[in-house]
């Protein structure tokens, strides 16, 4: 009993060599994953791409469709390896490779489709207009709510035909 207790006491002092037994709380992975991983807020953003494979989330264009492809990112990374932004590679690769993307605004729709790694706001040249459209992206880790959540709020705008 004396020995177990000088054991004790120097492990509570923070000596080495001191193995963790536990306390039975099994939150005990989720405290030190919350202690060493960024908070999504902080790893979050987006890309947006055109139909002219520029990096904006802008398009014009007077006949055919035009298209701005909103891509979520972790540490500068789509969820897939997307050849259009020059990506080689995923989440798997990140700090928090099990978070997952969905779309919380607009509705999917005529204008309005998603795939697994962006959303896509397109629109058939047919006349003159300017539509001015936001993006809302939710990014969770449904494994660690510790690191919280990532809004994205993107604004995208699409001109057909040649608006003055």
């Amino acid at each position: 009993m004396r020995n177990m207790w000088l054991t004790l006491s120097v492990c509570a002092l923070g000596m080495l060599g001191c193995a963790d037994m536990g306390d039975g709380n099994d939150n005990e992975g989720d405290v030190a994953s919350a202690l060493t991983r960024p908070a999504l807020s902080s790893i979050c953003g987006f890309t947006c791409n055109n139909s002219h494979l520029q990096h904006t989330c802008f398009d014009q264009r007077t006949s055919g469709q035009v298209n701005v492809s909103v891509f979520p990112l972790i540490e500068g990374k789509t969820v897939l390896p997307a050849s259009i932004i020059n990506n080689p590679g995923s989440w798997s690769n990140t700090s928090c490779p099990n978070c997952q993307w969905h779309l919380v605004s607009p509705s999917l729709g005529t204008n309005v489709s998603v795939a697994t790694d962006d959303v896509n706001i397109h629109r058939t040249v047919n006349g003159q207009s300017d539509m001015i459209t936001q993006v809302n992206i939710q990014i969770v880790d449904p494994t660690d709510a510790s690191v919280g959540v990532c809004n994205l709020s993107v604004g995208v705008e699409l001109v057909t035909g040649i608006v003055q």
